[in-house]
């Protein structure tokens, strides 16, 4: 499993740009998802061939999550997103990303387009 998540790891530097803006962001140049979110193809270890985000992919990655073993819902039935606390959608990196319910996922969404944000919600957002 080592050697997976090794070549993972590989596979996304190869295509990211580090430190970028002002947030430090790690930038994917690869192929992206209707032009907004990173994309690449992933053969997980039982042999499957999925296209994933690559900010998904990241957060699995830096956890140790299998595709399978993503939690997609939360206690009370929400449905989960990786968030990205830096608003920058092709950003890969680990720190800038937090699994959380679709509905606070909409809220950091409205701090980006007020360019300030409202606390309800943690980590706080870059800005």
């Amino acid at each position: 499993m080592e050697a997976f998540w090794n070549q993972i790891a590989l596979s996304l530097m190869q295509k990211s740009i580090f430190n970028c803006g002002r947030h430090g962001c790690t930038e994917w140049t690869g192929g992206r998802e209707h032009g907004v979110y990173g994309k690449k193809s992933v053969v997980w270890p039982d042999g499957r061939k999925k296209i994933e985000r690559v900010h998904r992919l990241s957060y699995m990655h830096a956890h140790h999550i299998l595709r399978d073993e993503m939690p997609n819902k939360n206690s009370q039935g929400e449905r989960l997103d990786v968030s990205h606390i830096c608003h920058n959608p092709i950003c890969l990196k680990p720190e800038h990303l937090i699994l959380e319910p679709h509905s606070l996922n909409m809220d950091r969404m409205g701090c980006r387009m007020r360019n300030l944000c409202t606390k309800d919600h943690y980590p706080h957002c870059l800005l």
